[in-house]
């Protein structure tokens, strides 16, 4: 009796070491995920004051591009031009994303591609951009700002002001996780999984179609379920974050509020 309770206590000891142990790995891969994604000091600073594109380049003369979607758009180059307007929708074409503006010289022509931009000083996701304006066609490459706080694995708190709860779930509360790197979100819905690709664009996350699981759960709550398809999927949402938790604000004016896991 004796020998079986020492085996036991040590069979549990290293499955006790080894929860441990697989849950600092996990924290040490996060802390790295954070560190290789964190803003430096200037983009940073450009965040905290609304700016949610930045853009720069030296073709055909060294230029830069701030623009706040909700407000004003930056442009300034070496050759003379400066000027300050209105933000405008965007407009997408295939792979990019096009604004087009009035100004008093002319008009102007705003290109973000989708594809990676070669040889730029920014050091995550990148993107070829091109202004059109008065003949000129500057060219060079623009970002995507972000709260790297997002970057993480989040667990559903409540919906439109309704706390969830575990047993209102089949498989438990919902999980959503970003990767800031890889440009996708992952989770699972209280029952199936679901996932897809995702543009952070400042304060605002943009979420590709979106595929979901159908397994069949008994007695599951579907309203995060049908969050996903209705709201979410090919939808672009708000987000902020209080207290340490996650603010998710949709496009019919409701809110998802999760807490980090």
């Amino acid at each position: 009796m004796k020998r079986y309770i020492l085996i036991t206590c040590i069979i549990t000891a290293f499955a006790c070491a080894a929860c441990h142990s697989t849950k600092k790995v996990r924290e040490t891969t996060v802390a790295k995920q954070q560190f290789d994604i964190k803003l430096n000091d200037t983009l940073q600073n450009k965040l905290n004051t609304g700016i949610d594109f930045t853009a720069n380049g030296q073709n055909p003369a060294s230029w830069n591009l701030d623009m706040d979607f909700d407000k004003y758009f930056l442009f300034t180059t070496a050759d003379g031009i400066s000027m300050s307007l209105y933000a405008t929708s965007v407009r997408k074409i295939n792979d990019q994303s096009q604004f087009n503006l009035l100004t008093k010289i002319g008009d102007m022509i705003i290109t973000i591609d989708s594809i990676n931009c070669p040889n730029s000083n920014f050091e995550t996701q990148t993107h070829w951009v091109q202004v059109s304006l008065a003949g000129k066609i500057y060219t060079g490459c623009g970002k995507y700002l972000y709260d790297p706080q997002l970057n993480n694995t989040w667990v559903l708190e409540s919906i439109k002001d309704i706390e969830q709860q575990k047993n209102m779930f089949t498989k438990g509360l919902p999980e959503i996780k970003f990767d800031i790197q890889k440009g996708t979100v992952t989770g699972r819905d209280g029952c199936n999984n679901f996932g897809g690709n995702i543009t952070i664009e400042g304060n605002r996350i943009r979420f590709n179609n979106m595929y979901q699981t159908k397994i069949y759960c008994k007695n599951n709550n579907d309203a995060f379920e049908k969050m996903i398809k209705e709201n979410i999927s090919g939808k672009l949402a708000s987000y902020y974050f209080k207290e340490g938790k996650l603010y998710l604000y949709l496009i019919d004016d409701s809110m998802l509020i999760f807490k980090k896991k």
